[in-house]
């Protein structure tokens, strides 16, 4: 998996998001917290992959690097949200 280098609103990001699917209950959450999805989608694409260890976070670096599946995962209210991307629908 290479970067992607590109740059929106600021933000670089690392990966492509390729298509995007929210759940209702997820969406429901955010909405309720106020909180935009497009901007925890934006975290998740530059590599913040949010609310874990540093021994997580760097195992999806590395997944990153080797072309794995990702995943984030966002703390919103006292639930979580995940947001993933399986990296062999990109391919």
């Amino acid at each position: 998996m290479t970067n992607t280098g590109m740059v929106q609103n600021g933000t670089y990001f690392r990966f492509d998001g390729g298509h995007s699917v929210i759940t209702p209950p997820a969406q429901d959450l955010m909405q309720r917290h106020g909180i935009d999805p497009h901007r925890l989608l934006e975290r998740h694409c530059s590599g913040d992959w949010g609310d874990q260890g540093d021994q997580d976070k760097k195992a999806w670096d590395r997944a990153l690097t080797e072309g794995f599946s990702l995943m984030s995962v966002y703390e919103v209210g006292d639930e979580e949200v995940w947001l993933m991307t399986d990296m062999e629908r990109l391919a």
